[in-house]
């Protein structure tokens, strides 16, 4: 529970890990001591996590039944069929989890207009298996992997991604395979030791939500813009932020300048605003198509 966002659609959340057991809460606030051993470090949604870095902040799965296992069955309304095997359903989904270990992983549906989208791909120092919400990457190396985050999260593939995507819904937008095979953004075995430099300088950090990182006023303008298009008279309204420069987050700006120079690209400030300038009118524009 980092994040009220988090366990909306959740059963059982927690927001403390014990070394032994964890204690969960059911939406009625009834609690179930779970046993670590019991339990697979995992990855239920990337919705709300406003870190790179999340080896501290994982969900959990089970691999094999706890405990209380049966109570939380019988609370959830789960009942399961005379015949069901379930030895074979553990020994599958064991086999499943230990198939996708990894360090590293990337959304793979994205809302970039949500107040609770903050970043794209997530690593944890120890390897996790996450669910299907998110695509998988596998990388061995703790250094590359971080590389390959730091990038991921970066105007680089951004540019790539709002190039790339084909959404004309306004909802959320697949991230596909064959999408992320076609952009630039692997990094060179050269440019590793500069970008892990990044990925530990910015790993921890916060980041707002990403409509707000590339305009910290992407609400007014958005609502500004729109004004302005269905109005006749908008030659009489004085608006207050859309004859404005963008204005970035600061974790955005920073973020970005340092990835560039660790890339040895030549780019200045006022360039990156130009370009966050390009995100925000395509997001406007795609956001408005949505009539929910």
């Amino acid at each position: 529970h980092s994040d009220d966002s988090r366990v909306q659609q959740a059963f059982l959340r927690f927001s403390k890990e014990g070394k032994k057991s964890i204690t969960a809460k059911s939406h009625l606030d009834v609690c179930y001591e779970i046993e670590r051993e019991s339990l697979t470090r995992s990855l239920r949604t990337s919705v709300g996590l406003s870190s790179m870095d999340i080896t501290d902040n994982c969900d959990f799965i089970a691999h094999k039944p706890y405990n209380k296992f049966s109570n939380v069955c019988r609370a959830s309304g789960f009942k399961a069929e005379s015949n069901w095997d379930w030895p074979n359903f553990w020994i599958n989904v064991q086999n499943e989890l230990q198939s996708k270990k990894t360090r590293i992983v990337v959304s793979r549906r994205i809302n970039p207009f949500s107040p609770h989208t903050f970043l794209n791909s997530f690593f944890s120092n120890e390897l996790f298996s996450p669910s299907n919400q998110v695509n998988v990457i596998i990388e061995e190396d703790p250094k590359k992997a971080q590389t390959l985050c730091v990038i991921l999260n970066s105007s680089v593939f951004f540019a790539n991604f709002f190039l790339l995507k084909e959404e004309s819904t306004g909802r959320f937008i697949d991230i596909r395979f064959y999408d992320l095979y076609e952009m630039k953004i692997f990094p060179s075995e050269s440019d590793i030791s500069s970008l892990v430099k990044v990925f530990k300088k910015y790993g921890k950090v916060k980041f707002p939500p990403l409509r707000n990182q590339f305009d910290i006023h992407f609400d007014e303008r958005y609502k500004e813009f729109w004004e302005k298009e269905k109005s006749q008279v908008y030659q009489q309204r004085l608006f207050s932020v859309l004859g404005q420069l963008i204005q970035p987050s600061p974790e955005r700006l920073n973020l970005d300048l340092d990835v560039c120079k660790a890339l040895n690209i030549k780019i200045s400030k006022d360039d990156l605003i130009k370009l966050y300038a390009v995100f925000v009118k395509e997001m406007i524009i795609i956001r408005h198509l949505t009539r929910d």
